[in-house]
């Protein structure tokens, strides 16, 4: 009969630890050549085509919202005459409108 001998929690975690250190050391291997591979001139020119970019959207962006607060101004200046004519066009429809009980629903 196989005696089992226990494994002692010093070992574990030296292994543990080991194993951790392994990794740790291939990915910032990983990282370095990639970092490494990195052309400043690439990533600038595409930063600044991106920012151009983003710089088009914000223009248009800005350009509609000019175009709706126009609107709302011009929309703004005609309220005060309706709602001058609001009393007038509510008694219209109180005056228009079926009864019961005579043809109308």
């Amino acid at each position: 009969m196989a005696t089992r001998t226990s494994v002692k929690p010093l070992y574990v975690i030296a292994g543990a630890g080991d194993l951790a250190v392994e990794k740790f050391r291939a990915v910032s291997g990983d990282v370095s050549s990639r970092f490494a591979k990195l052309d400043q001139k690439t990533v600038q020119t595409t930063l600044q085509t991106e920012l151009t970019k983003r710089q088009t959207e914000l223009a248009k962006g800005q350009a509609e919202l000019a175009k709706r607060f126009e609107a709302l101004a011009a929309d703004a200046k005609t309220v005060p005459a309706k709602l001058r004519e609001l009393p007038a066009v509510a008694q219209g429809r109180l005056h228009h409108r079926p009864r019961p009980g005579r043809g109308g629903l």
